[in-house]
């Protein structure tokens, strides 16, 4: 524990309940402080607390909720109903409601008075605002998500214990449809402004089961034997204006979510499947980074901007690898060019300190119901790591051009960099002592790190 932290007499933290009904709070080091359920004062997992130190450790107030709908299924005690949530962490008895009329539940969920009291059916309840742990904190029923042990019901509990929700609010869908209303009339005129490379052989390489392809590839072999090779995104930010409903809305689920059986995406499928979708024959807009490249992969020249393309092909992974192997089929050329750039390019960057990671990912087998009957490990070729390549050297050129104009102004620009930190020395002895053991002796003052090269 840090010497500030041992003066203090309160601290504002973030508590983790565990399935003991203990109260966390994580401090420096592996310090931490543990609260009993009988001094949480209405604490929740992962809310916002301010814990006096004083004495026993106890939570004096939550300062912010870290969410106010549970997931779980209904029970009846006499003639009141209780929550039995998912989360083993929420502790409290979560009191039904009652409605206006009297005892029982809300009217317009009466049809389905005996599943829920049998406590067969799942459902989202939001709970009022909770001040006094001597009272049961109360709730009411938001959404019925079905019948408990249904493929569907479940993953839709999931999603709600997680805090994400399934549909998106009807503003937000209705400034979608507005958008996607004036597209058409937008895009005449934006493509005046814009580097027009339509005619440019381009394409994506998606997984099989991809609904939506936000970046592509492009290629031209020039006259003087160089390449041209574009990495194109789609431009998200064209119909998406900062703080629009839209953007807020992105902004507070921050990422598309991935099951095993569906995808819920962070912007509505107006969006994120149709404008905002590279999809084959039609036109889009993107930014983009192009490289003049020769064919030992060094960089002639570089242009960032805003672009229109139009996809001629949408590839799975699998049907790009098949025509490299056959050595025939759509695009095989450029593919095969695009290909060995790709593996010189992988090579220069291990030789400068790359790591590459290898990790197992696996994919599910569903039935006609959703459920899975089978799993197995998905196979990861050469078009897999023709693609990353090609992303690494997009995003590494964007990095490159921030700091270069960083220097140039000499102001610092807002922008994330996605690198790792320096090992820690203590963690590279304990690496090395590791290694002795195995027989291999690694010579720590020799080690050479990525930004030293």
């Amino acid at each position: 524990m840090k010497e500030n932290e041992k003066t203090k007499k309160t601290l504002e933290e973030t508590i983790i309940i565990t399935t003991k009904r203990i109260g966390i709070i994580r401090l420096s080091g592996n310090d931490k402080i543990e609260i009993p359920e009988n001094n949480l004062n209405t604490a929740l997992n992962g809310d916002l607390i301010e814990v006096s130190l004083e004495k026993k450790p106890r939570v004096i107030n939550v300062i912010k909720r870290a969410k106010n709908k549970f997931v779980g299924t209904i029970y009846r005690k006499d003639d009141v109903y209780f929550l039995t949530p998912d989360d083993f962490r929420f502790y409290p008895h979560l009191e039904l409601a009652r409605p206006v009329s009297g005892v029982g539940i809300p009217s317009e969920f009466s049809n389905l008075k005996e599943d829920i009291s049998n406590g067969n059916t799942k459902v989202l309840i939001e709970m009022s605002e909770w001040t006094n742990p001597k009272e049961n904190p109360v709730g009411k029923i938001i959404k019925i998500l079905g019948r408990k042990g249904e493929n569907n019901t479940e993953m839709e509990a999931i999603l709600y214990g997680k805090g994400f929700d399934t549909s998106f609010p009807q503003e937000v869908e209705e400034e979608a449809n507005k958008i996607k209303n004036t597209a058409t009339k937008e895009f005449a005129k934006e493509i005046k402004k814009r580097k027009d490379i339509r005619k440019t052989t381009t394409f994506t390489i998606d997984p099989d089961d991809a609904k939506d392809f936000d970046d592509a590839l492009s290629f031209k072999k020039l006259k003087d034997g160089n390449y041209e090779i574009g990495i194109h995104i789609a431009d998200v930010t064209h119909y998406v204006k900062i703080n629009s409903i839209i953007d807020k809305e992105a902004i507070s689920r921050a990422t598309s979510v991935y099951l095993v059986d569906r995808t819920i995406p962070m912007l509505p499928e107006i969006l994120s499947n149709n404008l905002c979708s590279l999809n084959p024959d039609e036109d889009k807009l993107t930014y983009s980074v192009i490289f003049t490249i020769n064919k030992n992969t060094q960089i002639i020249d570089t242009w960032f901007g805003e672009t229109i393309i139009h996809s001629d092909k949408r590839f799975t992974y699998k049907e790009a690898q098949g025509n490299l192997d056959r050595g025939k089929g759509d695009f095989y050329e450029e593919l095969k060019i695009l290909d060995e750039l790709a593996k010189k390019i992988r090579k220069e960057r291990a030789k400068k300190g790359a790591i590459s990671f290898g990790s197992n990912e696996y994919k599910f087998t569903l039935d006609e119901d959703g459920k899975a009957i089978d799993v197995h490990k998905k196979e990861l070729m050469q078009t897999n790591d023709l693609i990353e390549d090609f992303m690494l050297l997009a995003n590494k050129a964007v990095a490159e051009f921030i700091h270069n104009q960083e220097k140039k102004l000499k102001i610092e620009i807002p922008f994330v960099y996605r690198i790792h930190d320096i090992p820690k020395v203590d963690q590279i002895k304990e690496l090395a002592d590791f290694l002795k053991k195995t027989g291999y002796h690694l010579s720590i003052k020799k080690i050479k790190y990525p930004h030293e090269i």
